[in-house]
């Protein structure tokens, strides 16, 4: 499962975005929505936050790495 991740400059995250099929499919199983600190998103600006790539394996493996592709 890949996502893209917003952090924020006090590492908090802040948003994220399922990538693949099966991300969207189990984000619900993974810790992502819990973490989400919602309330802080409306307030970033552009400089103020990081984009990182986050892949989830079945086996509980988390690799996390610059997000190097689009963004909004």
């Amino acid at each position: 499962m890949e996502y893209r991740v917003k952090v924020n400059i006090e590492g908090e995250i802040v948003g994220y975005e399922p990538i693949n099929q099966a991300a969207k499919d189990y984000v619900l199983a993974t810790p992502l929505p819990k973490l989400v600190n919602s309330g802080k998103e409306q307030n970033i600006s552009q400089k103020s936050f990081g984009l990182f790539r986050a892949i989830l394996t079945p086996k509980g493996v988390l690799e996390v790495s610059p997000w190097w592709g689009w963004q909004d």
